[in-house]
């Protein structure tokens, strides 16, 4: 009985160690991919977040959302004449046996002016959906939105190709997020870059006649801040 237990242990250890040694080289291929791809469009890529991306983001809702929050994997440069980034986002909610992990790619951009504030939320990913204001709800396409009913039917159209995809938005001042949930597809956010530019251009021509009524981020959160110092950008 002994021996058929040692045995057991020893096959259980071996599978554990053969699980995390393919889990790491898989990361490895991602984040060798996730380079490339940022080297053929001519932005910048590093595995850590050296723009404090997590803190300056901390208003809008898909970072406030959970807990133990982290970004990695960063591209980051000019995409369609404005400055953008894009990322890994982690994040959990609940605690214990309750805890949940949420894993979604995630794109920042400064916008041309300062836009009215909207938050747009995916009925694909409804069960992530942070909590909207009482009354203050509309319904769009997939979307369940608060905030400004022209700026949202402007987004509505512009990313109306990531619907399918889960994809929900908010606006703040000069910042547009746009973020994608994981849920284990072989695609990469990297790879939606250029439907990205598309979406810019595309609020680039048509927000001109939209009233400056945005909510300007707190200094300190503002994404536009320049970025901090990082010798180890690729």
């Amino acid at each position: 009985m002994d021996a058929a237990f040692r045995i057991l242990l020893i096959a259980v250890l071996a599978l554990a160690v053969v699980s995390f040694a393919a889990m790491g080289v898989r990361q490895h291929r991602r984040t060798r991919r996730l380079g490339r791809i940022a080297n053929e469009r001519g932005l910048r890529f590093s595995t850590e977040d050296p723009f404090g991306l997590v803190y300056r983001c901390a208003e809008f809702a898909l970072i406030a959302s959970g807990h133990s929050v982290r970004a990695e994997n960063v591209i980051s440069g000019s995409l369609a004449g404005q400055t953008v980034r894009a990322f890994d986002l982690w994040y959990e909610v609940g605690h214990g046996t309750r805890r949940i992990s949420r894993h979604y790619g995630v794109f920042t951009t400064d916008l041309p002016q300062p836009l009215p504030a909207v938050l747009m939320w995916n009925d694909r990913d409804a069960e992530a959906a942070p909590l909207f204001p009482r009354g203050a709800v509309t319904h769009r396409a997939c979307w369940t939105c608060t905030g400004s009913d022209a700026m949202g039917e402007l987004l509505a159209g512009a990313c109306l190709s990531l619907a399918e995809e889960g994809a929900s938005m908010q606006v703040r001042g000069r910042t547009l997020l746009l973020c994608l949930p994981n849920k284990g597809r072989g695609g990469e956010y990297a790879c939606r870059l250029p439907v990205l530019a598309e979406i810019l251009e595309t609020i680039r021509a048509r927000a001109e006649g939209l009233s400056e009524i945005a909510q300007p981020p707190s200094p300190n959160r503002d994404f536009r801040l320049e970025s901090i110092e990082n010798p180890g950008i690729a």
